[in-house]
């Protein structure tokens, strides 16, 4: 039997509750946007900042089209916005949050 993928929505609620339990101070909200193509996740981490997250339930599924454009608009805004596909590439980004932080 082929092993099912995990629900997208409990790899966000996974990822909420890793930056609200790990990074002390931090929110993290699902977005419920009007708008097409706007990340999943919002949160702001003490020293580090806002960012946003767009969750894929793994790294076969692809953003689509307005959801590129919305990373790219947020990031030239200022906005760090990242797509995380999997456990292992959340991790990846607390990596490069936390070098942040310590820098």
């Amino acid at each position: 039997m082929a092993k099912s993928r995990p629900k997208e929505t409990k790899l966000q609620k996974k990822v909420m509750d890793y930056i609200t339990s790990n990074f002390p101070g931090s929110i993290a909200y699902k977005i419920e946007a009007s708008v097409n193509g706007v990340p999943d996740i919002f949160a702001s981490i003490p020293g580090f900042g806002a960012i946003c997250i767009e969750m894929k339930r793994d790294p076969t599924e692809k953003p689509r089209a307005n959801q590129l454009a919305m990373i790219a608009a947020l990031n030239k805004a200022g906005t760090p916005a990242y797509v995380v596909d999997c456990w292992s590439s959340w991790m990846e980004l607390c990596a490069v949050i936390k070098k942040s932080i310590l820098e």
